[in-house]
């Protein structure tokens, strides 16, 4: 690709610290300057850490710790509307909890979503989570309409390991 996003803690959009959204634009195979995703992306006083974007770059999907999440972070769906970020959709469903939810990925036919999050009845520090879409179609994929689970034993941290983040959308 030629866009490139990543977090950084660096003042940006006037976070104080917070982690923020950065991206640059690869032209003529030359890596162009960092620049700082405004709101609605970040927010000040927020982390914001970037998940993944959808196959056809439409979605970004990202963990924040943002006004109104349910614990420490929470899952958040974006959508580009001619070259402008929308306002955040907060993903519910069984997805976000009032424990610490991170990354977001969302496989090419944008019908599962992984996530990592240390919810209780995981197998270790932080657990890859799946959520199924259950009515095919748009945004709803990412609200109410998900069942989530665990994956499962192998695919886990053991106690003691931590593994922060996911990546991805479709």
């Amino acid at each position: 690709g030629n866009r490139l996003y990543w977090r950084v803690n660096l003042d940006c959009v006037g976070s104080g610290g917070y982690y923020q959204v950065r991206y640059a634009d690869r032209i003529g195979g030359v890596w162009g300057s960092p620049v700082c995703l405004a709101e609605p992306i970040n927010v000040a006083g927020a982390n914001t850490h970037p998940g993944s974007l959808s196959a056809d770059q439409r979605f970004m999907v990202f963990a924040s710790d943002r006004a109104g999440t349910l614990g420490a972070e929470d899952i958040f769906i974006s959508e580009n509307v001619a070259g402008a970020w929308q306002a955040p959709t907060h993903v519910l469903g069984g997805v976000s909890s009032a424990s610490q939810d991170y990354g977001g990925s969302v496989s090419f036919d944008g019908r599962e979503l992984y996530f990592a999050s240390d919810r209780p009845g995981g197998y270790g520090s932080f657990d890859i989570y799946l959520s199924r879409c259950l009515p095919p179609g748009g945004m709803t994929i990412f609200s109410d309409d998900f069942e989530s689970g665990t994956l499962g034993g192998s695919m886990h941290t053991r106690p003691g390991w931590s593994c922060m983040g996911g990546s991805c959308i479709s």
